[in-house]
């Protein structure tokens, strides 16, 4: 059942209020010269998740996906909250949110496979290292259990409800990969309906 963009943030807004970051904890396990470490570190240490800068966020789209499970418990919210109300700004925004709420799975190699011959047929080319080098990942699949093992069981209701909701606004946006893979592989049932 996918509630109305006021319930869901709302929703949000209630289950992560609580959320804290133990001060000097490290905010990201990984570093790309696309994100403002800085800007990210400096606001985690002096400010409350709700009233991070919109821009800082929309600026660092990539940098939620980088961050130890303990910080991106705490900006996640920050980030749904933004996905939804600026939805149409925030496009890239949106869709990392959705590859971090994503396991990985077989699936995604078959998927990635046939995507690959379709740009061969288009007469795109490819990349030879990226052919077959998109599958289930250990790695990967381990880093979402920590993350979603940082959540409470009301913060990931809120996160079933936020990839409800955008799924059935915008789901038609994600044709190949998006909130249904999102909900269907794990948080659907992570956590009773409400």
């Amino acid at each position: 059942m996918a509630f109305s963009a006021e319930d869901v943030i709302q929703h949000i807004v209630v289950a992560f209020e609580r959320r804290s970051l133990e001060e000097g904890a490290p905010i990201f396990q990984s570093y790309s010269s696309e994100v403002d470490t800085e800007a990210i570190e400096r606001l985690a240490r002096d400010t409350a998740w709700i009233d991070l800068p919109h821009e800082v966020l929309c600026d660092n789209p990539l940098a939620l996906a980088l961050m130890t499970p303990q910080a991106f418990a705490w900006f996640l919210p920050a980030y749904l909250v933004m996905s939804i109300t600026l939805y149409s700004e925030t496009d890239t925004l949106t869709t990392t949110i959705i590859t971090c709420l994503t396991p990985p799975d077989k699936a995604d190699e078959t998927q990635f496979a046939a995507l690959v011959d379709e740009m061969h047929v288009l007469g795109v080319e490819v990349d030879e290292a990226w052919e077959g080098s998109v599958g289930e990942d250990s790695d990967l699949l381990q880093l979402f259990m920590e993350r979603a093992a940082a959540l409470t069981q009301d913060e990931k209701a809120a996160v079933r409800d936020y990839l409800e909701h955008v799924d059935a606004t915008h789901g038609a946006d994600f044709p190949v990969f998006g909130p249904k893979q999102a909900l269907d592989r794990y948080w659907r049932t992570a956590v009773p309906p409400r």
